[in-house]
């Protein structure tokens, strides 16, 4: 079985988000910036992950492969670097760790 980014992050707790998180009933969740600013550290890592999984999608589960492995990549997007994507998104508010 295949451990999701979120597992390694809050270490394998489900966190649920509170109502004033945000409303996750859209296909694209965008956190409230007040809530988020406040809100405790695996708080905060559960409605950023959820912010970019409503967005991106795990290349090995989502993308098919060739007969040897390599993927079949579309042309109209190419891969992304997770943490290119959260710091230009969130960075300003939370900057990286030593």
């Amino acid at each position: 079985m295949t451990r999701l980014a979120t597992d390694e992050l809050t270490g394998g707790i489900l966190y649920e988000l509170p109502p004033e998180a945000g409303d996750t009933t859209q296909p694209r969740f965008e956190p409230d910036e007040q809530w988020l600013r406040s809100a405790a550290p695996e708080l905060q890592k559960t409605a950023i992950w959820r912010w970019f999984a409503t967005r991106y999608e795990e290349i090995d589960a989502a993308t098919p492969r060739d007969a040897y492995g390599n993927y079949f990549l579309g042309v109209k997007d190419a891969p992304v670097r997770v943490d290119a994507v959260l710091i230009g998104r969130f960075g300003e508010w939370f900057p990286r760790e030593p």
